[in-house]
């Protein structure tokens, strides 16, 4: 895929209540698997001990074949996920069409032109939408997890705001998403430094804490080794720029890839095609493996919801 796409934005796509599923989702499989990925964890729990890191989010990428319309299948996805930051995007490359559909709950950065004011809101600690909140609320893992990304954020946005104006204003608020979890996550907000330009806000923030890890270029290079394939549009971002300069740039979780040839007879169809959705989680000093994995299978029930059968992952029910 290439580093960036940049897109003037035409008429909005329009959903429809019931929409036909003109499209077919081959059998799932994990780029990992639970063995490999526990295995993972352990690993990265070791880097934790030796003093390298304090987290890493890890993930593996759930594949599949895949035919029919890409837009058919990503509004299954919006409609299913009822997402904050939902968005569509379709591009050429490659002599092959792509097709990205996010529903993504997380909010990366929010600039406010006219005020100056940027707000963050990491997203760290996952439940299924019917577990306890409360459970999650206080939950010391997933608490430190999430204190841990919030320093990170705090220090990224200190780079281009003025000198004091960075706070958090919500420490830990745990939200339901019709995507199927309940996330805990934080607000931080500050005011851009005078003169500082937006892509210098990127380059301060860019790539998400909550998708990376702490330290955050350390974690980088960790999770280069253990995954040993690149994200593509995964954990990157979808950002949504105005001609005021207003920005709205989310975090490119819960979000499908699908690429294929463009169906000669069909312009809105692809063959040959293939659906990539790629699942992780936040490994801290003492994660669970088995519970990182199930927590990366949690985040992975809306493809049930969009085939409209149980979902299913290497041939097991989960």
């Amino acid at each position: 895929m290439p580093l960036v796409v940049i897109q003037r934005l035409g008429e909005a796509l329009t959903l429809e209540s019931s929409p036909v599923p003109d499209f077919e989702l081959g059998a799932l499989t994990s780029s990992m698997g639970r063995a490999e990925y526990t295995r993972a964890v352990e690993c990265v729990r070791q880097y934790i001990a030796a003093g390298d890191i304090y987290q890493a989010n890890i993930a593996h990428h759930l594949s599949a074949t895949f035919s029919g319309s890409p837009f058919a299948c990503a509004q299954a996805m919006l409609n299913a996920a009822q997402p904050r930051f939902g968005a569509v995007m379709r591009f050429m490359h490659g002599g092959k069409q792509h097709v990205v559909c996010s529903v993504s709950p997380e909010l990366f950065v929010r600039l406010d032109a006219r005020t100056g004011v940027i707000s963050t809101e990491p997203m760290k600690g996952t439940r299924p939408i019917d577990a306890d909140a409360g459970e999650l609320h206080e939950s010391p893992k997933d608490r430190a997890e999430l204190n841990m990304i919030t320093d990170l954020m705090r220090n990224d946005l200190g780079r281009v705001c003025t000198l004091g104006s960075v706070r958090v204003t919500d420490v830990r608020k745990v939200e339901s998403h019709r995507s199927g979890v309940l996330q805990a996550s934080s607000v931080i907000e500050g005011r851009l430094r005078p003169g500082v330009r937006i892509e210098q806000l990127i380059r301060a923030t860019f790539p998400p804490g909550s998708v990376t890890g702490a330290p955050k270029v350390r974690a980088m290079q960790i999770i280069n080794e253990i995954e040993r394939r690149p994200r593509g549009v995964y954990c990157g971002s979808l950002m949504h720029l105005d001609a005021q300069g207003n920005l709205h740039a989310s975090v490119s979780i819960r979000t499908a890839h699908i690429w294929g040839d463009p169906d000669p007879d069909h312009p809105e169809r692809v063959v040959n095609a293939r659906f990539n959705y790629p699942v992780g989680a936040g490994i801290v000093a003492d994660s669970d493996p088995q519970s990182e994995w199930e927590e990366t299978l949690t985040k992975a029930r809306i493809l049930g919801s969009i085939v409209r059968a149980p979902l299913e992952i290497d041939g097991v029910k989960v």
